[in-house]
């Protein structure tokens, strides 16, 4: 006995794309969140796209210092950003999938 069930595949790439800016607004917020200084190289670095050069030149930091400050801040950053999504994503996932 042979049992065929129809199904529609879901559209795997729209929902990574939903997962993907919803990431990506809470990773706007919590580095929103950090200190100043944190701030300040976060955005730069990331947001705006710019070399750690270009954030030394600027703000007169360190190359060794902004690295330590990414390093730092990506680590805060990634805890609280996984510990908060992980409800919004299973939610997410039981709504739409």
């Amino acid at each position: 006995m042979k049992l065929l069930i129809e199904y529609e595949v879901p559209d795997y790439e729209f929902y990574e794309q939903d997962y993907k800016e919803i990431l990506f607004k809470s990773l706007v917020k919590e580095i929103d969140s950090l200190k100043p200084l944190a701030k300040i190289v976060m955005t730069e670095f990331y947001l705006k796209e710019k070399s750690q050069a270009e954030i030394h030149k600027e703000y007169g930091l360190q190359i060794s210092y902004i690295k330590t400050i990414i390093h730092r801040a990506k680590a805060k950053l990634k805890t609280k950003i996984l510990s908060k999504n992980q409800v919004q994503l299973q939610r997410y996932l039981e709504e739409n999938v």
